[in-house]
């Protein structure tokens, strides 16, 4: 949990998206990773 909560605020600070672009979008980079 922690490293998702130091994703979703890295994205945040540096897009500035809603939150749930961000989770959107880094559920879909998980997806590709695997």
């Amino acid at each position: 949990m922690n490293d998702t909560l130091w994703a979703l605020s890295y994205f945040a600070g540096n897009f500035g998206c809603s939150p749930l672009d961000i989770i959107k979008r880094y559920i879909e980079g998980q997806d590709r990773d695997h």
